[in-house]
């Protein structure tokens, strides 16, 4: 049957590592149980007429709370595996979170999922940490089948900012848009750059575009908290470009049109995508131009945020 709810709907087994491992209060003498591990599994995931699962080994802290002492995190996935029918591991991951008397000092969270492309099936890994900032502590690694076994089409990529065409439908699926591209929301600190990033499931890669190229633009509505300064405006998305001065006021008409950059994913284990040094095209009261300074972005509204 072809059909993948991917909720975790039933546990498999419990291994109890608390039960001869404890911690010991060397002034009181009092035993703290470590943890206990969880493991669930995803139902059957279909990827060319073979089947496989997803294993979340997930760590719970068991230890009692000294007085006067705060909770840290109480669980956390210490390990994500991917078997096929035969129990074969064709994917293992551990993540070394560590465990103190309180609980945790973090906690990942993973989400698998069967992606639906145009170019092919795979598995989606969605993982968060917490604590993290607003919009961010999000990563995603895929996989896919190829020569019989399933291999990584990318490391963890995350970025600061914000993913966007990850969520699963109905049935638990994640159906990726004509294209097959997953749109990344790269936070520059005043406003978003928007990057489709190409999922090629059949070449086992995933693509950003090449070089300086245009990108579109995501920005709240214009923010002043005093009388803006005039912008100094390109004419061209460079140094060398003749500017002009434009007087701004509150009352200004101001559009955000494009932007011109690079991005590239920067990293090992954990790719994270960035853009560089970004041009902003903006619309001042109908007169077009380009800005980049910190300066000039304060005076078009879009002051620094975390």
């Amino acid at each position: 049957m072809d059909r993948i709810p991917f909720a975790f709907n039933f546990l498999v087994f419990i291994l109890i590592l608390a039960a001869s491992v404890t911690m010991v209060n060397a002034q009181t003498g009092q035993e703290f149980p470590v943890s206990v591990v969880v493991v669930r599994e995803s139902d059957r995931l279909y990827i060319n007429r073979r089947s496989f699962v997803v294993q979340v080994h997930e760590e719970y802290f068991v230890g009692q709370v000294p007085d006067n002492r705060n909770m840290l995190w109480d669980r956390t996935v210490q390990e994500v595996r991917i078997i096929d029918r035969a129990g074969t591991t064709h994917f293992a991951e551990s993540f070394d979170v560590p465990l103190y008397r309180t609980g945790f000092e973090y906690r990942y969270r993973v989400e698998p999922y069967l992606l639906m492309a145009e170019n092919g099936r795979g598995i989606l890994l969605v993982r968060d940490a917490l604590p993290s900032a607003p919009s961010s502590g999000r990563s995603i690694r895929i996989f896919t089948r190829h020569e019989e076994k399933i291999k990584p089409v990318s490391n963890w990529l995350t970025v600061s900012g914000d993913i966007e065409g990850i969520s699963p439908s109905d049935d638990g699926r994640v159906r990726l848009p004509p294209g097959d591209t997953i749109t990344f929301l790269v936070w520059t600190g005043h406003f978003s750059v928007i990057v489709p990033v190409l999922v090629d499931l059949a070449g086992v890669r995933v693509l950003v575009p090449e070089g300086i190229r245009s990108y579109a633009v995501k920005a709240r509505e214009p923010v002043f908290f005093r009388n803006p300064d005039p912008v100094n405006m390109f004419m061209e998305p460079s140094e060398s470009s003749p500017t002009i001065k434009i007087a701004v006021s509150r009352g200004s008409r101001i559009e955000y049109m494009e932007t011109l950059t690079e991005a590239r994913f920067i990293g090992e284990r954990n790719l994270e995508l960035r853009v560089l040094s970004p041009w902003l095209r903006v619309r001042v009261d109908g007169q077009d131009g380009w800005v980049r300074e910190e300066r000039d972005l304060i005076s078009v509204g879009l002051p620094p945020a975390g």
